[in-house]
């Protein structure tokens, strides 16, 4: 049986999240630790996300009221079939009642499809304010006591949607450029540098003593002086597999290092690779550029009353200068 919802568990599943933090001295509104413009802007926010989350409340009662009508006029349609009155094919000869019934159904399946495409719209900006208040609250409550106003000048252009969507792409090909920086090899020396460390690490790790037998023990010491078939490191007890590559490290170090030498002399492509000293100088200047892009896109954004990215970065939305939310770009 049809079970109506209740607007209270609706409004209930969509309660914002605290803007109150515990500190040292008590509870504190995470707001007060930005610069007074940040904060205005902070404010501004989380009002966007009431307001929208308070649209929902009314439509869905709409919907409720749409899907009580339509239950009434099912169970009108049974009782009009069951007391002898059926649906034929030719609706001019159905009985008035019958046909009432069917249209009642038809528009409250109408009106209910409608509104529920509205519901979608709404919940989903909604969802979008509601996760830039969280990021920016966020920030806020991590950085906001390190932040400052943001007083740059930037080249922003005469708003329209065809500046906001070019300037968005921009940024999304920052973040595909950041992307490439991170995934580019090393250069074929600094790989060839790490191979030999670890092969002659593995020799070192490998290499047992016949010392011992010159002092009349009749035994090889192996793995810094365990018999054992397993060893413990750091990581715990390591397999008899893994003492067993050690060894062969050992006894065959310079043969494999050759033969893994000429695998990346054959696979490397230095045009591509990145040393981590120009890794990082590249990734902080595409940050920086990145970061410009989105301040521009949230003075565009603002001037068209539009509503922002979900994952605009809250330096950009609120204005300051601080550092990043999260430490990879």
């Amino acid at each position: 049986m049809f079970q109506p919802t209740k607007t209270s568990d609706l409004a209930a599943s969509i309660i914002p999240r605290p803007t109150l933090v515990v500190g040292p001295d008590g509870p504190f509104d995470v707001a007060t630790t930005l610069p007074p413009a940040a904060a205005g802007k902070l404010e501004a926010l989380r009002i966007a996300a009431d307001d929208a989350r308070a649209t929902l409340a009314p439509l869905h009662e709409r919907i409720q009221e749409q899907r009580d009508g339509k239950f009434h006029a099912e169970a009108r349609l049974r009782q009009l079939r069951e007391s002898g009155l059926r649906e034929v094919p030719d609706e001019a000869e159905e009985h008035p009642s019958v046909r009432q019934a069917l249209q009642a159904i038809r528009n409250s399946q109408a009106e209910i499809a409608k509104l529920t495409a509205m519901q979608d719209e709404r919940s989903a900006t909604w969802a979008v304010a509601a996760r830039l208040r969280e990021r920016s609250e966020t920030y806020a409550e991590k950085f906001g006591a390190a932040c400052k106003p943001f007083v740059g000048t930037l080249k922003v252009p005469k708003a329209s949607p065809v500046e906001i969507e070019r300037i968005r792409a921009a940024v999304a090909n920052l973040e595909a450029d950041a992307h490439r920086t991170r995934s580019a090899p090393v250069p074929l020396a600094e790989a060839k540098r790490l191979l030999r460390e670890e092969i002659e690490k593995m020799a070192a790790d490998g290499a047992p003593s016949a010392r011992h037998l010159l002092e009349g023990v009749s035994e090889i010491v192996w793995f810094s002086g365990s018999s054992s078939s397993r060893q413990f490191s750091g990581r715990g007890f390591e397999p008899a597999f893994t003492n067993a590559m050690k060894v062969i490290a050992w006894a065959n170090r310079d043969s494999i290092i050759a033969a893994l030498e000429a695998e990346l002399d054959e696979l490397a492509d230095d045009g591509q690779a990145m040393t981590a000293a120009q890794r990082t100088e590249a990734l902080a200047d595409l940050a920086a550029r990145k970061l410009e892009a989105e301040r521009i896109e949230v003075e565009l954004v603002d001037q068209l009353r539009v509503q922002h990215r979900e994952d605009i970065d809250p330096r950009a939305l609120l204005g300051v200068v601080g550092p990043p939310l999260t430490e990879e770009f």
